[in-house]
């Protein structure tokens, strides 16, 4: 009888191999290979903001919205695929979206103007999230017609709003926009009815006049940040235009940090748009794989001390705290020469837009200090203009310029009656940043920590284990990019075993240990085997790779008891 449990215990131990270490199993008394499912459980919701207007329909190549459906109707199925659960809503921006807005007047949607006329095509420009499948029955149904005008902000304002009726706080929510970056509409204030004024020969209202250029892109800008800063995520597919340098800027600065991942570049022409498929669907997946203990010799996790700093391993582990224009605490400073403010704070700056005269700003200097505002490190032919055909505003942008820059002091060196206006973009302004989520298994009680990006490829993230008041035992950790109320967590379950400091897991306050299959009190003692996926079972416990000290308590106890 002996013999035969020796020989179950060494295959019980043996079942694993450093082979298996990268593969996911099912079963028990059989264990089979399946594909590893690392965000399958990770629901999604999306809103696509796809373009509708003349640009695509009228360009080289003739209509390209055929190819953008393609591409849109291919990626939802990708995700399906991916994540499993997906809920999908679109915005479909040009002149003719005005017919879902409840004011109306606010674009030109009236008449036709030969190759523009909005009462051909779809009318419907906006739908509510629904089922993938369902989803791709619109997209079939979806005809752009002779629509025209590219109302990019309109476009986020939609999505917005739709995804603040119909969105699910705590889930990975993502608001995409495909375009060339350079919007042209609306041409009034959305708030205002202007078109009406104008058909009745009547005197426009004060306020309500034709928008600046510049005033076009900010209205994408206050919508894109509204957007980031409410726990969505912002990315960005911008396929080439005649919008140059400006709309490479703009994309890029809509999107969600880390900039290099949520503005997608160099796509071509909506033609390629699928050819780029899976590098696009690669940015959505986050996940984590292993956990390590970086406080203990061995690394092991069985044995998790309050305050121990975990390691986790895995796919796009991002820093995805988001930048705000900053307004708050902001001191004036300025003498005969210069013009700026102390922030009050140090923040991670990553833009500065300036409207002034191009005579009174070009050649000037734009500068930052950190600590005190007097030892000032200039950033020499750093401020470019930002918007095509109007070369009165002028900026500083990290993503696009150089490294991001510390800072809590900023000025121009120009005097403040040379300056119109003095915008501050930066991370650190908001709530949102990393945290790991504590479940405990026990009393299901959540507690959490602040989380780090570990290294600069997204493939690593730290945090502490936080204080718990006595609740021992085994935890689920899940990680949050953006952290906040609003914050999507990983779905892999993985787990640790948390302990005091002599490696013991206390009793409880009424009487049971917190460990099953282990007696109150008992110690743990650290083995360097990690938790594995949650598919890499071993038979009756549960989702992680077992301690092999477990299996020795367990068969010990079995032969003193039997023998």
């Amino acid at each position: 009888m002996k013999y035969f449990l020796g020989l179950l215990v060494v295959g019980l131990l043996s079942k694993k191999s450093d082979a298996d270490a990268d593969k996911c199993y099912v079963g028990t008394d059989t264990l089979v290979e399946v594909a590893c499912k690392e965000c399958k459980n990770l629901p999604i919701e999306i809103m696509l903001i796809l373009d509708d207007s003349s640009s695509i329909r009228t360009g080289t190549g003739g209509n390209q919205f055929p190819n953008e459906i393609d591409f849109a109707k291919a990626m939802v199925l990708g995700l399906k695929s991916a994540f499993g659960t997906v809920r999908v809503g679109a915005v479909f921006f040009s002149e003719c979206m005005a017919g879902e807005s409840p004011q109306g007047d606010w674009l030109l949607t009236s008449g036709s103007r030969g190759n523009f006329d909005c009462s051909v095509g779809s009318k419907t420009t906006r739908y509510s999230m629904v089922s993938a499948d369902e989803m791709i029955d619109i997209l079939n149904k979806q005809d752009n017609g002779k629509h025209w005008g590219t109302p990019l902000s309109v476009g986020y304002d939609m999505a917005f709003e739709e995804m603040q009726l119909t969105g699910t706080k705590g889930r990975m929510r993502v608001v995409l926009m495909i375009s060339d970056g350079e919007p042209t509409r609306p041409y009034y204030p959305p708030d205002c009815r202007t078109y009406s004024y104008i058909r009745q020969n009547q005197a426009i209202p004060a306020g309500c006049g034709k928008l600046d250029h510049y005033k076009i892109v900010d209205r994408c800008d206050a919508n894109a940040t509204q957007i980031k800063n409410n726990g969505l995520i912002s990315l960005t597919i911008r396929v080439d235009g005649d919008g140059g340098i400006p709309a490479i800027q703009h994309m890029r600065r809509w999107a969600s940090e880390p900039r290099d991942i949520w503005a997608i570049s160099n796509v071509g022409d909506f033609k390629t748009l699928k050819e780029n498929l899976n590098r696009i669907l690669g940015v959505f997946c986050f996940y984590i794989n292993t956990i390590s203990n970086l406080d203990d010799p061995t690394k092991v996790i069985n044995c998790v001390k309050t305050n121990d700093l975990l390691r986790m391993t895995g796919k796009n582990l991002f820093d995805m705290g988001q930048d705000k224009i900053i307004v708050d605490n902001e001191a004036e400073i300025s003498d005969a020469n210069s013009y700026g403010f102390d922030l009050g704070k140090e923040y991670v700056l990553t833009e500065v837009r300036i409207k002034a005269n191009e005579a009174d700003i070009q050649q000037k200097t734009f500068e930052i200090a950190t600590g005190v505002c007097t030892d000032w490190t200039p950033l020499t032919n750093e401020l470019t203009p930002v918007y095509k055909n109007n070369n009165d505003f002028w900026h500083w942008q990290s993503e696009f310029n150089t490294p991001e820059k510390q800072a809590k002091c900023v000025r121009v060196t120009t005097s403040k009656d040379k300056i119109q206006e003095f915008k501050i973009y930066a991370k650190g302004g908001t709530d949102q940043r990393p945290s790991c989520r504590f479940q405990s298994k026990k009393t299901d009680k959540l507690y959490y920590s602040d989380g780090k990006q570990a290294d600069k490829d997204g493939k690593s993230f730290e945090c502490r284990m936080p204080d718990t008041s006595g609740d021992y035992g085994n935890f689920i950790v899940e990680i949050s990019r953006e952290g906040g109320e609003n914050g999507a967590y990983t779905a892999n379950r993985r787990t640790i075993r948390h302990a005091d400091t002599n490696c013991v897991v206390p009793t409880s306050p009424n009487g049971d240990g917190n460990v099953p299959n282990l007696g109150s009190g008992l110690s743990l003692s650290p083995t360097p085997s990690f938790y594995m996926p949650t598919e890499k079972s071993l038979i009756g416990f549960g989702t992680s790779q077992s301690p092999l000290n477990l299996f020795i308590i367990f068969f010990s106890i079995l032969f003193n008891y039997c023998f």
